[in-house]
């Protein structure tokens, strides 16, 4: 009898040993699974970012002469209020000339947008200009003027620039040696030079 109990003692052990490293392997194997799926998963959750569109140039207008009822200032604001740039000389980007009050004096602008074909805003127009900033588009089907080379005192385009420099700086204003007179100069010299052909009229009737 006591050697049969020492036999079975034996296997028991041995039994208990075999069943131990299956329990302990399981978990193993199922932890490792639950691991590559996380992964699967968020690479497949993940999406490129998208690229914001470049935003387009900005449409820009070129204004010539005075716009009757509106400042020199004032006009060139209402433009830019709008979402155009107001440029001196036409480029890719423009897309209309408006033509206020002595913009035949403007021959380089005239030429400008004749060369690229731009549509014309005839500003001299009762109520066109503003009809235009209150619709909040500016758009022109209007014939664009010719040119003059003379102005009506018999000058050329650079003899009354110089004319106008001239007296401006004679009347305390600031005025460059190149390049754009300032509207409110010019209409300053064109006041001037009214007066005195009145005053002449004047004196000649008298006389």
């Amino acid at each position: 009898m006591p050697e049969e109990a020492a036999t079975a003692a034996p296997t028991a052990v041995a039994g208990d040993a075999e069943k131990q490293p299956e329990e302990a392997a399981e978990p193993a194997h199922t932890d490792t699974e639950d691991d590559t799926d996380d992964t699967d998963d968020t690479a497949e959750e993940t999406a490129p970012e998208e690229t914001p569109a470049a935003p387009g140039p900005v449409e820009s207008v070129m204004v010539c002469g005075e716009v009757p009822g509106y400042s020199w200032q004032d006009a060139r604001d209402a433009v830019r209020n709008l979402g155009y740039e107001v440029v001196g000389r036409a480029d890719d980007s423009t897309v209309l000339i408006i033509c206020g009050t002595g913009a035949e004096r403007n021959a380089t602008k005239l030429r400008d947008a004749r060369e690229r074909n731009l549509p014309c805003l005839d500003a001299t127009r009762p109520g066109a200009f503003a009809d235009a900033v209150c619709a909040g588009k500016l758009t022109g089907s209007d014939p664009l003027p010719e040119p003059v080379k003379h102005d009506r005192e018999g000058m050329s385009e650079r003899e009354r620039n110089r004319a106008v420099r001239r007296l401006a700086r004679a009347h305390g204003f600031t005025v460059p040696d190149r390049g754009r007179i300032p509207m409110n100069v010019r209409h300053a010299y064109d006041l001037s030079q009214r007066a005195g052909a009145e005053g002449t009229e004047g004196k000649a009737q008298a006389a």
